[in-house]
Parts: structure tokens; sequence; C-alpha cells
């Protein structure tokens, strides 16, 4: 089984080694910054469905106070002092917003996805 396709959004304050390890755990295609994503955005508005088509994974670093395109995302994750939050977007309905977990149990089973390995 392939891990689902989606726009994750994370803090823009990740050192390389928590990135680094959150690509590995969530199988990332790619991790840009917001500025990135935006321009890519502008682009070409349809992005997001490309993504999807391509079944890729894109993770956007970025500061959440900036609100640009924050409704294309498919998860949101806060990491703070080795703890994940998380916001439900869609496609992942079932998910609880607001749980927080420790950064070694990211999987995209938390998400309610579970992947053979």
């Amino acid at each position: 089984m392939i891990p689902p396709n989606a726009l994750i959004l994370f803090n823009n304050d990740l050192v390389d080694d928590v990135r680094a390890y959150i690509v590995k755990q969530l199988y990332i295609s790619e991790a840009i910054t917001g500025t990135e994503f935006d321009a890519r955005i502008a682009a070409n508005p349809d992005y997001p469905i490309l993504i999807k088509q391509l079944n890729l994974r894109i993770m956007v670093e970025r500061s959440f106070k900036e609100l640009n395109n924050r409704e294309l995302f498919d998860l949101i994750l806060f990491l703070k002092n080795g703890l994940v939050s998380a916001e439900c977007r869609r496609p992942f309905a079932n998910f609880p917003p607001g749980l927080t977990f420790p950064l070694k149990d990211l999987y995209w089973g938390k998400f309610g996805i579970f992947l053979p390995y």
C-alpha cells in the first residue's frame, strides 16, 4: 500500500534532524518553505490537484502567523518540545482534532491510516 497523498503544514522552526525524521516517518516526497509553496500556487492554482494526481506528500514549513493558502492543507501539525499537535483537515475526517502525541510516535497510523511495514 502506498502512503496517502497529502499537503502537510508544519511550523517553520524545525531543526534539520527533526525535519529528516519527519520526512522519513511520513514518506514525504518534498519539504519546502511556505514562500516556495505560495509561489507554486501563484504560478499554478491547480498545484494541490497535481499533488493529489501524482500521489505526492508535500511538507510545507511556515510560520503559523501566516494564513496564506492555509485552507489547502490536509494536515496542520505543530511540533514543540518533542510533541506533535494535530489539527484535522480533509481527507482524514475521522481524525480527532487537537490530538497531541510524542514525535517518536509520528506515523500514518496516528491519523487512522495504517500501512503494511
